[in-house]
């Protein structure tokens, strides 16, 4: 992870001298569209427009993540929940949304302690100006909620909010927390897809059910974009908040770059997937199953007539033998996140996987060819 952090850190600094210097401050009044221009504001203020302009902006991560008509379709339902390890037991959504109402309103009042949930991550939280992304745990059910705050003032100020949320902007081409949380449930669906091709991951990965939840009385506020390389004016209308539920997910075994069949069979498994997966090992966790394998010895020839290396094939028949399964708690579409259009690599480790990624992605900022990118097809809503 330290390793993985310092790649990431020195490619935004390199890019953020590059860029910086072009990327103008928040201004009310309108630029001359030369480069690309976002503009956002408050739904009930469309006068108060504030602006950005940034070479390194790309449509995807901001105009092709967000589809309000597949948010609304998948919605924290209302009726029981069963858990995911005893469907036996059930919570009601009816139950779950009045405590997330309360959460966001001690939020709002600065509280970093709360009546119904335990802070599981709050790194990337700015309690000052009241935006970011957080995680909380359930006290009394077995979920989590991932929280995320954005606002017209502070969005269009990407070199202002410390380096975590620089990188992503970096990397993605002007994208954060807020945009990428937008690609979880829908990137869940598209994994499952992949992994349904091959019997061996159908039967050894599983991911946490997700949904979203939007707060009853949220603020909304209009983002636009003009002088993005064929396209003519962006535009959407987002939350200021909004929250992603998830099953909770013991992250205790968590794969771990020392176990090099760990490593290697997290590299397999996102190239198994063209990298619509992030590679960061602590996205992969092993957990027991709630039921044996139905067929165990079959899926054993299944993995022994598979095209795996042999230190991936005996941690895979490992798996089979104890029991236990491959758990992928974090389904953010990594294509979109770090802007990635080659997705036919193979590097044989993480770090040649990060030193390359960030190659590309200095390659790719100072030449400007992802600002000629399509919109991904799978997340784009139109105005």
């Amino acid at each position: 992870m330290h390793c993985r952090n310092f790649i990431l850190s020195a490619g935004a600094l390199c890019a953020t001298i590059f860029y910086a210097p072009m990327a103008q401050r928040p201004r009310p009044a309108p630029y001359e569209v030369a480069t690309p221009t976002i503009a956002a504001y408050w739904s009930n203020a469309p006068t108060e427009r504030l602006y950005l302009r940034d070479m390194a902006l790309r449509p995807e991560p901001l105009f092709g993540t967000c589809n309000l008509a597949y948010v609304s379709r998948n919605l924290l339902p209302m009726g029981p929940i069963s858990h995911r390890t005893d469907p036996a037991q059930a919570t009601w959504g009816r139950q779950i949304a009045p405590l997330l109402e309360e959460l966001i309103a001690e939020i709002r009042a600065g509280k970093s302690e709360f009546t119904h949930f335990e802070p599981l991550k709050t790194q990337e939280f700015n309690t000052s100006t009241q935006t970011g992304f957080m995680v909380v745990a359930f006290k009394e059910h077995p979920f989590v909620a991932k929280i995320f705050i954005e606002d017209p003032e502070h969005l269009i100020r990407p070199y202002e909010r410390g380096l975590t949320p620089l990188c992503m902007y970096l990397f993605s081409g002007g994208g954060s927390r807020y945009f990428a949380g937008f690609t979880r449930v829908r990137n869940r669906e598209i994994l499952s897809e992949h992994f349904a091709q091959n019997p061996v991951w159908a039967s050894v990965v599983s991911m946490p059910r997700k949904w979203f939840w939007i707060p009853k009385n949220v603020r909304w506020f209009w983002l636009e974009g003009e002088g993005f390389a064929g396209h003519d004016t962006l535009r959407i209308m987002l939350p200021s908040v909004y929250v992603v539920i998830a099953d909770k997910i013991d992250a205790s075994k968590s794969f771990s770059l020392l176990n090099t069949p760990q490593a290697h069979t997290s590299l397999e498994l996102c190239r198994q997937c063209h990298y619509c997966l992030d590679p960061n090992i602590s996205n992969f966790v092993l957990e027991e199953r709630t039921a044996p394998y139905a067929e165990p010895e079959q899926l054993k020839q299944q993995i022994a007539q598979a095209n795996f290396e042999p230190r991936v094939a005996r941690f895979l028949k490992r798996l089979v033998d104890t029991n236990q399964q491959i758990c992928l708690y974090d389904t953010e579409h990594y294509q979109t996140i770090f802007a990635m259009h080659d997705t036919d690599i193979a590097c044989p480790n993480h770090l040649a996987w990060y030193l390359f990624s960030g190659l590309k992605m200095l390659e790719a900022k100072l030449s400007g060819v992802y600002a000629q990118s399509k919109l991904d097809p799978y997340f784009f809503s139109s105005p």
